[in-house]
């Protein structure tokens, strides 16, 4: 892959060294936070939970980590997460799972200790739910945090219609330049859900690493 525009469309520290390793290789990327996040009040979670308890509590983001700590958990209660990153995010000294490929859909196949409840993100995705769905299982949602988009400068719209590679990492960011992105760029989805099938040009990676084997 000889030298490419490359748009990353979040700003996220554990993107540095995939962007270190890119520039090394002679190309251009460029971070822009499409979306931003809103957290809801730590009181107001708990007054939903409203004294249920749990024994599985699933988190798919890392940004979820935050309201663990209100969730009430039963006697060897389970944390599951979507990937090692989320799971290091939160302090937890019991039993935990960790889906590996880091997706959803994998950890909807590894859960198996109900009540559960996913600390979830406005709008989730629907292939945990899905998943558990299938094996006869039910699952609390309370929605912590809502992605939206972000008002994009003049400049940062320039740079995602020039892009030559536009990488997403979840839905929300697809949502938020999908109308930007030329047809003739190719878009990067880390795992399957981010991006719809039926987008021109789409690649569905696990990590952005896989972008530069055998470079």
């Amino acid at each position: 892959m000889a030298g490419v525009r490359i748009v990353l469309t979040r700003v996220d520290e554990l993107d540095a060294p995939f962007m270190a390793r890119a520039h090394g290789l002679g190309h251009d990327v460029a971070q822009i936070a499409v979306t931003t996040t809103r957290y809801r009040e730590l009181d107001d979670v708990a007054k939903e939970l409203d004294g249920r308890s749990y024994r599985t509590i699933v988190l798919t983001s890392r940004r979820a980590a935050r309201y663990v700590p209100v969730v009430n958990r039963l006697p060897d209660a389970t944390l599951a997460c979507v990937g090692p990153t989320t799971r290091d995010a939160v302090k937890w000294d019991g039993r935990s799972i960790v889906a590996d490929p880091a997706n959803a859909a994998t950890l909807s196949q590894l859960v198996i200790d109900a009540p559960l409840i996913w600390l979830a993100g406005s709008p989730h995705r629907e292939d945990f739910i899905t998943g558990i769905a299938a094996r006869g299982l039910v699952c609390d949602i309370v929605e912590v945090y809502q992605t939206v988009s972000q008002v994009l400068t003049d400049d940062e719209r320039a740079i995602l219609s020039q892009a030559d590679m536009v990488l997403c990492a979840a839905p929300s960011a697809w949502s938020a330049v999908s109308e930007l992105v030329s047809p003739v760029s190719r878009v990067v989805a880390l795992r399957a859900s981010s991006i719809p099938p039926d987008v021109s040009n789409r690649q569905v990676v696990e990590q952005w690493d896989e972008l530069l084997e055998g470079e």
